[in-house]
């Protein structure tokens, strides 16, 4: 029996010609989470501001 644990990773960027890392969330399969967001990130494109940015509790640019 392996005793690994299962972690899961998504990361947002500020576009693909030019990424900026805009926030970074690992959640362990047992449920711990860890979120981080850059608080201010210059460069966010369009898909940014209104998903990624909104949903995160921020304001669009």
């Amino acid at each position: 029996m392996s005793n690994a644990l299962r972690l899961f990773l998504d990361t947002e960027f500020t576009s693909f010609t030019r990424p900026r890392l805009i926030s970074f969330a690992l959640v362990a399969e047992t449920g711990e989470s860890l979120y981080l967001e850059h608080s201010e990130v210059p460069g966010v494109n369009y898909f940014g501001r209104s998903t990624s940015i909104i949903l995160a509790g921020g304001s669009e640019a």
